[in-house]
């Protein structure tokens, strides 16, 4: 929790396929307390730490499946805000390496 800002901010966007908080929520206590609720034990678990947007991120995959991305915004060595996409169409984006042009 030492990283973790005390005004961090969650968004979470399941667009309407996922499960995914309707409103953001912020405030160090309400994030652990909506983590501690994920006690439902997975078989297995893989956790990742791919780019996204040029910034590291997470990525997990409980039982081998591409389930949530979640992006981080670091100031002064704080986490003040992390956007969790759970969507599995944006999900099925995130593989592919876009090539930019000119």
């Amino acid at each position: 929790m030492a990283v973790v800002a005390p005004d961090v901010v969650v968004v979470t966007d399941g667009g309407g396929l996922a499960p995914a908080a309707r409103r953001p929520f912020a405030g160090r206590e309400r994030v652990a307390s909506a983590l501690s609720r994920f006690r439902e034990p997975v078989l297995s678990v893989e956790i990742s730490t791919p780019l996204v947007n040029g910034a590291v991120a997470a990525r997990i995959d409980p039982g081998g499946e591409f389930d949530t991305a979640i992006t981080f915004v670091v100031e002064d060595g704080r986490i003040t805000c992390t956007y969790a996409m759970r969507s599995p169409h944006e999900l099925g984006r995130l593989d592919t390496v876009a090539e930019l042009r000119r």
